[in-house]
């Protein structure tokens, strides 16, 4: 059995809840999430497709790249 943390730390955020939670407009993510960008980022968190037409991403995920970005 998971306990609580671990449960809410596999939580998926849509794509509209990163965009509040990080400010990066969607063209931007959608640049660093493409491999053939230049402006790539390979330690972006990897999108979850959830539907035809939506994706989220682990919010555990975003956090922890939020706070290595922080870092550099």
């Amino acid at each position: 059995m998971i306990n609580r943390e671990e449960a809410y730390s596999r939580v998926i955020v849509r794509a509209k809840d990163l965009r509040k939670i990080t400010g990066i407009p969607d063209s931007t993510r959608a640049d660093w999430e493409d491999p053939k960008s230049p402006r790539h980022d390979s330690t972006m968190p990897k999108k979850i497709r959830l539907g035809e037409r939506s994706v989220g991403y682990f919010l555990d995920e975003v956090l922890t790249w939020l706070e290595s970005r922080r870092a550099e």
